[in-house]
């Protein structure tokens, strides 16, 4: 490996910022190039695939256990909130894919825990409360419909499951959430690609992603409505589709930051 070569793409502070249009096809070709990369380094994006999945599994799990049924739905839909922050390590394997650096386990992981002490552990840290703060307000949901008891799906009647209580509970939930999903999306979408590509404070690359997105807005309404979907189908069956949905969308997340922020 060339020394120059690695220098050239280490982190640097930025002296102007590029917004660039994006369009429907840039979503395509991000998918495509995400395909691709997933394709080249599958072990990467299994693995961290794997991991994201199998803490999904374990906080349903644990909620199951207690008897807590009302935040499963919640922790599905909040846990997609992190996903950013997850997929960090597929940003990497990108970057280094695209500047055809070497890849192993014991580089890209260094690489994450680089940055365990930098800004990129901040702005998850924020990801990590958003969600809390969702799961409590969709507690405060569901008290306000059904009360402060914990109600097994199993054993719920077909009159209380598709009563009047149910159907606000859902459309109260989702509309609120999607709220919370797009704030998620907004000061993340870029912003991780970003901190990982350049060294800056978090505060500045959320505002950076906020401006990437609001630019762009419908075809960023587009791709948070693809990535919210698949991620939540991907999470329906015990969390197993995350195994290659994560990869696909973390590595076509950095495709589409590369082609909405330019630096110099």
């Amino acid at each position: 490996m060339n020394a120059k070569t690695e220098m050239a793409i280490q982190p640097a502070t930025p002296a102007t910022v590029t917004y660039r249009t994006l369009t429907v096809g840039d979503l395509v070709s991000s998918l495509k190039a995400g395909l691709a990369d997933f394709a080249a380094a599958p072990a990467f994006g299994l693995f961290f695939g794997l991991f994201y999945a199998l803490a999904g599994c374990a906080l349903v799990s644990l909620a199951a256990y207690f008897g807590q049924y009302m935040v499963v739905l919640p922790l599905i839909m909040g846990f997609a909130l992190i996903g950013p922050f997850a997929a960090v390590g597929l940003y990497e394997v990108s970057r280094r894919l695209e500047a055809g650096l070497p890849l192993s386990f014991p580089i890209v992981l260094g690489v994450i825990r680089q940055q365990s002490t930098r800004q990129i552990m901040m702005l998850g840290f924020a990801l990590m409360v958003l969600m809390l703060f969702w799961v409590r307000v969709a507690l405060l949901i569901y008290a306000l419909n059904f009360g402060l008891k914990p109600v097994n799906p199993m054993s719920m009647g077909v009159d209380v499951m598709f009563g009047s209580s149910a159907v606000t509970f859902l459309l109260t939930g989702t509309i609120v959430g999607a709220g919370f999903a797009f704030v998620a999306f907004a000061i993340s979408v870029f912003s991780f690609p970003h901190l990982l590509a350049k060294e800056q404070d978090f505060i500045s690359a959320i505002i950076l992603s906020l401006k990437g997105v609001m630019l762009n807005l419908p075809v960023m309404i587009i791709w948070g409505i693809i990535v919210g979907a698949l991620l939540f189908l991907a999470a329906t069956p015990f969390f197993l589709g995350l195994l290659v949905v994560l990869p696909i969308l973390g590595h076509a997340t950095w495709h589409l930051y590369r082609k909405a922020i330019g630096t110099a």
